[in-house]
């Protein structure tokens, strides 16, 4: 999108917060980020995809051209054939709440933390909750003027833990200047003192939405000692792959204590005293776009840590779980236990039908993540207090994210229910059309619907 010949300034192009990620499985099983809540789900953005499907041949799925496969592949996976390309719209920014606004800069950088005591986190999760996903009927007129000048223009992840050495606290982009962001955040009461920490929360104003959305991406991966030799090729010397120098824009991080390896990484992280917003903007984040439009570069390639996860650890990870609108004790019992966000959905896909596309979970709106060590017993005990409190004892309510495959099964349910709900049954009868050989399948893919003589012979 950046490259673009005429990519307009105040453009939007959404994309997901992990470099390297292929684009076709993003926009065909979901594909979440931080916009999502302005400009929708992945899959949301695609006008159409060009696909080669299994006997060889070559189509056109739109609107207008084979409209039932474009249908199933916006959510149904890409086990429909050979995507060889796709065409995706751009969707403008939103304009100034205050029309007289001369700022220039139209997005801001979030990151928010909250007080992790009993009473003000479960007023933290009510309020935020109310925020995102007002309790209307998400098909009503009152609730989309509700989220359009409000919540829709927030995206991001976050942490929900009440647990010491953890956070209560939600990041990410907010569609507009700093003034705005404060302003929106004050009215929803999430800037309240009973419950906010501002001295350990930030905005920042960029110009564009590439510039903000690197800052995220740079700020996220330096949190960690393996990020960036996961989701890049990038060496130990992040600063020497982007070309800076390492004395004036970067600082060395020990991860797991003074004997952990030593990294050296740009300075994106405001905790760090070298932090400068003005080297950020002007020479760290110029740097890593120059490295991100280049498709053959080590921003765009997975690193030795990402193949060690995919043969190894992922095989044993529960994936992603998916929820929606919970009762404040509830959330607050999940905040206890502590649960990563990967991504907060709210906004323009919970206005869509299910059965629009054939990405089913619109109204679970929250994406946790359970990667690491114990990640399972975690899932486990996240999906018992969903099955238990929030969905009466009906294991079969549980919904997944299929970009997030879960390797080793689901708690309790049908993975066909699990990750694609009730448009199943269409996905499949689709995908006998179209692949009746299941030459594209895979273990967790949508399968080909049996015809009626072998229905009737089963």
């Amino acid at each position: 999108a950046y490259t673009a010949k005429h990519f307009p300034d105040d453009g939007i192009y959404l994309i997901g917060g992990c470099p390297s990620v292929g684009i076709t499985g993003y926009a065909t099983g979901g594909g979440q980020g931080d916009t999502t809540p302005w400009v929708g789900l992945g899959v949301d953005d695609v006008l159409s995809y060009d696909i080669v499907l299994y006997d060889g041949t070559s189509v056109t799925a739109s609107e207008k051209e084979h409209s039932d496969l474009y249908w199933a592949l916006r959510g149904g996976g890409s086990g429909f054939g050979v995507i060889t390309s796709l065409t995706t719209a751009i969707v403008n920014a939103p304009k100034p709440l205050e029309p007289s606004s001369s700022s220039s800069s139209r997005f801001t950088y979030v990151f928010y933390s909250y007080k992790q005591t009993q009473n003000e986190a479960k007023k933290f999760l009510e309020r935020f909750q109310d925020f995102l996903v007002p309790n209307l009927p998400f098909d009503s007129k009152e609730y989309k003027d509700k989220i359009r000048n409000s919540s829709a223009r927030f995206g991001g992840d976050g942490e929900f833990s009440t647990k010491e050495n953890e956070n209560l606290a939600f990041t990410g982009i907010f569609l507009g200047s700093k003034d705005e962001a404060i302003s929106t955040f004050e009215k929803a009461g999430l800037r309240d003192t009973d419950i906010f920490k501002e001295s350990e929360s930030v905005e920042f104003e960029f110009s564009s939405h590439a510039e903000v959305q690197l800052f995220s991406i740079c700020f996220s991966m330096s949190q960690s000692n393996t990020f960036w030799n996961t989701w890049t090729s990038a060496t130990s010397n992040v600063c020497d792959d982007l070309g800076i120098d390492p004395d004036e824009y970067c600082h060395t991080k020990f991860f797991g204590g003074a004997a952990g390896p030593p990294v050296l990484l740009p300075n994106c992280d405001p905790n760090q005293a070298s932090f400068n917003l003005e080297d950020v903007k002007n020479v760290i984040l110029p740097a890593i776009k120059a490295a991100a439009i280049k498709p053959q570069s080590w921003f765009n390639r997975p690193g030795s840590q990402r193949w060690a996860h995919i043969s190894v650890l992922e095989q044993s990870y529960p994936g992603g779980l998916l929820f929606g609108r919970l009762e404040p004790d509830v959330l607050l019992d999940l905040a206890n236990v502590g649960v990563t966000i990967n991504h907060f959905a709210h906004g323009a896909p919970t206005v869509v039908a299910r059965d629009k596309t054939g990405y089913s979970n619109r109204e679970e709106y929250i994406l946790l993540s359970f990667a690491g060590a114990g990640g399972m017993e975690k899932y486990e005990e996240v999906a018992s207090i969903l099955i238990n409190k929030a969905y009466g004892g009906d294991s079969t309510k549980l919904r997944g994210y299929i970009n997030y495959m879960n390797p080793v099964g689901t708690t309790g349910g049908d993975w066909r229910t699990y990750y694609f709900g009730d448009n199943y049954e269409r996905l499949s009868e689709i995908k006998a059309k179209y692949d009746v050989t299941n030459g594209f399948g895979n273990p967790v893919q949508v399968r080909p619907a049996l015809s009626k003589k072998a229905k009737a012979g089963k």
